[in-house]
């Protein structure tokens, strides 16, 4: 006997359940591809055909849209309507009188020239009548007087008062008495006005022209008096400062420095003064008694006695030498107002 072999419950099972599954997955297949066939179908008979338009060379895809725009409107142009001119029938008017009023006077023009003809023509008895002169037209001259405004500065100014302002300088050019010159002096500070103290007008290292009046010196003076004239600026201009004297640091008029006043001078001419006179005094008595030789010795006395007297008057009279050097310290007081505006402004 042959032995049967019998499967066990299990693998039937699984067999069973395998083969279900291939046909679910099967019939699933099937009926997802017949509804995507009748999409499909559904589709391809509701889409419109559209012929496809072969591209022309050069031309814009994306101006195919403008195919469909309506074409513009025609713009009519308005003709102008010409504006009714009511001058001109008055000028017209006007004209037509001007002409008639040349004719006129024309005429008036040749009757007068026919009359005086006439009259040439045929003198009257006695005196001959002398042909009329016709006035001489007219001669009128215009002439345009055009007024050319003053225009005001557009840069505002500012006052220097005089004396609230005092110019601290140093001597630049030394000074020597015994010849009366000029001087320069540079300004040591910035001046600013004197209403606000904020503006400049007078910069630092400008030049002061003065002059010294070492004339007016007399024997024993020992300050040189002086006075400023002119102040140089950077920029180029001059102010005239009149006559503002110029005084030491103390506020002194005049400038002082080596002082000499002659001493050895005046005691030489009072020694060769008196010996000269009195040797022509004692020359005089001793030849007084000799005739025509004592007045010849007292001419010479007296003549001798008028050139001392003049030369040792003038030795006497001499002025002292005042000597101011260089980097000396000074002011320059202001005597009147300056108006000037403020510097690079």
């Amino acid at each position: 006997m042959t032995p049967t072999m019998t499967t066990p419950p299990q693998i039937h099972r699984q067999l069973a359940t395998r083969t279900h599954g291939t046909r679910i997955a099967l019939l699933v297949f099937l009926i997802l591809g017949g509804a995507v066939a009748g999409l499909a179908w559904l589709f391809h008979t509701r889409a419109p055909t559209v012929a496809p338009q072969a591209a022309t060379p050069g031309a814009r895809p994306w101006m195919s849209q403008a195919a469909t725009y309506p074409d513009p409107e025609p713009v009519v142009e308005k003709t102008p309507v010409a504006p009714v001119d009511t001058v001109t029938p008055e000028l017209a008017r006007l004209r037509n009188e001007l002409l008639a009023m040349k004719l006129r006077l024309e005429e008036l023009d040749k009757r007068k020239s026919g009359s005086t003809i006439i009259n040439q023509a045929q003198p009257a008895q006695g005196h001959a009548r002398p042909p009329e002169k016709r006035p001489a037209p007219m001669l009128f001259y215009t002439k345009d007087v055009k007024d050319e405004a003053v225009k005001a500065s557009a840069v505002p100014e500012y006052v220097l008062a005089p004396g609230a302002t005092k110019f601290p300088c140093v001597i630049e050019t030394a000074i020597n008495s015994d010849v009366e010159g000029y001087f320069t002096a540079k300004v040591s500070t910035n001046i600013y006005d004197t209403a606000t103290g904020r503006h400049l007008l007078v910069p630092q290292h400008s030049t002061i022209l003065g002059h010294d009046q070492s004339a007016a010196l007399l024997y024993g003076n020992e300050r040189l008096p002086t006075i400023s004239l002119t102040l140089a600026l950077p920029d180029g201009r001059s102010v005239d400062l009149g006559q503002a004297p110029v005084t030491d640091q103390q506020g002194v008029a005049g400038l002082t420095g080596r002082v000499n006043n002659h001493y050895g001078r005046l005691v030489a001419a009072v020694f060769i003064g008196g010996a000269l006179r009195g040797g022509m005094q004692a020359l005089q008595s001793s030849i007084a008694q000799a005739g025509g030789v004592g007045q010849v010795a007292a001419g010479i006395g007296s003549f001798g006695n008028q050139v001392v007297a003049q030369r040792a008057g003038r030795a006497l009279d001499t002025r002292p030498t005042i000597e101011v050097d260089t980097g000396q310290l000074c002011n320059v007081l202001l005597v009147k107002p300056l108006v000037l505006p403020a510097m690079w402004q």
